[in-house]
Parts: structure tokens; sequence; C-alpha cells
């Protein structure tokens, strides 16, 4: 038998440049503490074989991404789904300068239209001011799904591109941001 150790490997998250987050000291070091839990692996025994890649999506949640219609809002986000075997997706929202936000959801559509619901990822009570961590959970094969989506059309369409995240608020009830899923 071989030597068999145990560690844990740190796998940095991609840089989101495309969009400006201001958050508090305390709210920024957690948020970096959870992405750290979040991109952690864990190591061990002389395998001859590799895991693979976590199915990892990062995304930029912005105004102007909505669709039919951009917004022009203070607010920004972020999100990081991953895909952790064949029946569940973990999320990890962040929203900064929110507002009274009423919903969130993954929707079924390209980049450039708008579409149904597919799964709620947040369903209420109104959540006022929020800079920081949103929302955190799991989409599971045994969940609740909007009309005829499972947990497989979800995921199917998260890897072809065809799935948005969308935070709804008070002043844009349709939404305030959005980011598409793509890796």
């Amino acid at each position: 038998m071989g030597n068999c150790t145990f560690g844990i490997r740190l796998t940095p998250l991609p840089t989101l440049t495309r969009f400006r987050m201001t958050l508090s000291r305390r709210s920024a070091r957690a948020a970096g503490t959870l992405l750290l839990l979040a991109s952690a692996s864990l190591t061990a025994c002389d395998d001859e074989t590799t895991a693979p890649a976590p199915e990892r999506y990062v995304l930029a949640l912005t105004g102007a991404a909505e669709r039919p219609n951009a917004v022009v809002t203070n607010a920004s986000g972020s999100a990081v789904l991953t895909v952790l075997g064949k029946d569940s997706i973990e999320y990890l929202m962040y929203v900064a300068n929110g507002d009274s936000i009423t919903a969130s959801h993954i929707h079924a559509a390209d980049a450039n239209s708008s579409g149904p619901i597919m799964v709620f990822t947040f369903g209420g009570p109104v959540i006022g001011r929020v800079d920081g961590v949103f929302r955190y959970g799991y989409i599971t094969r045994g969940g609740t799904f909007s009309g005829a989506f499972t947990f497989d059309s979800v995921l199917t369409r998260m890897r072809a591109g065809t799935a948005y995240l969308n935070v709804h608020s008070r002043k844009y009830a349709p939404g305030e941001l959005r980011g598409q899923i793509v890796r």
C-alpha cells in the first residue's frame, strides 16, 4: 500500500471584474470565507485517479443583463452554482445595495430573452436592505420545480447556457438583477 496523506487543496475562483460590488469589511470577510469554503476540495491517498474538477458556474448579477429591458440600478451581485454529483446543485448568491428583494429564481431562456421560472432560490418574505450573502442553498432532484421542469431539465439548460438567475425586488418586480448561467 502507498502512503496515505490527507490535506486540503484550495482552488481559486475566477475573479469577477464585470461589476463593482461594495461591501462592508465584515460582509467582505464573510463573503471571502464562504467563497474559500466553497472552493476547497479534499485530497486523499495516493490514488491513481484524479477527481474531476467541480462543475462550477460563476456569474455576475447586473441590471444591464435584464430582459426584455435593461434596468438601471445601484444594486449588483454575483452567484456561484456548483453541481454536486447527479442529485444536487449548490448555490451561493451575494447582493450589494439590494433593497426589498421579493424573490429569486432560475429561469429558462437564452441571454437575449425572458423565460419561465424553472425553480425558486428564494420565495419571500420580502428582505429589506441586503449587502453581502443573500442566499445559500441546494437544488435537489427531490425538490419542487415549476411547471414541467425537473432537476434534469434545469441541469441540461445550465450546461447549454439557456438558464439564468434572476433577483426580483419591489421596485423592479419583473427583475432587478440577472446573470446568465454559463461556464
